[in-house]
């Protein structure tokens, strides 16, 4: 230890080769800050990637067309599409949550993916995880419902009564307080 205390007092005290001393003490903060740097841009690289995909899985699973289950349409678009990008489909993670109604729907989701480094990992950091969030909301605001309602004589008896009680429950769940401005009702006898 003494002999190495020695040796730094005298390169301290040298001065000759002092351009050099310090340049090759600086060496190793510079290839830090350089790997770094480009870590970090891989990084940003797969933040920007993520987020565009789950911004078209979102969109697409709030289309009011699609008959498929938002959940599941989320998750299996990011998990087929991130392999493009070189990425693990196991180093993400999508949580998915949805509200589905007669004439709207609301998709959020998250997804967290990690990411390996290629030169921090020598300064102790082997992964970075990046998180990204999408949200989206498609509705049709007017609803116009026409009943069609079968009156005619095969209908006699408990037919028409029946008809009568299912017609009004039917009426009563589409009109409530929240979509009564926004619906119609239009019977057809």
């Amino acid at each position: 230890m003494r002999k190495i205390k020695n040796w730094i007092r005298q390169l301290v005290r040298a001065e000759r080769g002092n351009v050099i001393m310090i340049l090759g003490l600086s060496v190793i903060p510079i290839i830090a800050v350089v790997g770094s740097a480009v870590d970090i841009s891989r990084i940003q690289t797969a933040r920007i990637q993520t987020s565009a995909l789950l911004d078209q899985a979102v969109l697409a699973a709030t289309n009011l067309a699609s008959q498929d289950d938002p959940d599941t349409l989320v998750k299996e678009w990011m998990n087929s599409q991130i392999e493009q990008f070189g990425h693990n489909g196991a180093d993400l993670e999508v949580t998915v949550d949805s509200q589905v109604a007669l004439n709207s729907k609301s998709v959020s989701s998250t997804a967290r993916l990690r990411v390996d480094t290629a030169i921090m990992h020598l300064f102790g950091r082997e992964e970075v995880f990046i998180q990204v969030s999408a949200s989206a909301f498609q509705s049709i605001p007017n609803i116009e419902i026409a009943m069609v309602l079968d009156i005619s004589s095969s209908m006699n008896g408990s037919r028409l009564a029946n008809l009568k009680i299912a017609s009004t429950e039917f009426v009563d769940i589409m009109l409530t307080d929240e979509t009564e401005d926004s619906t119609s009702i239009n019977v057809v006898p």
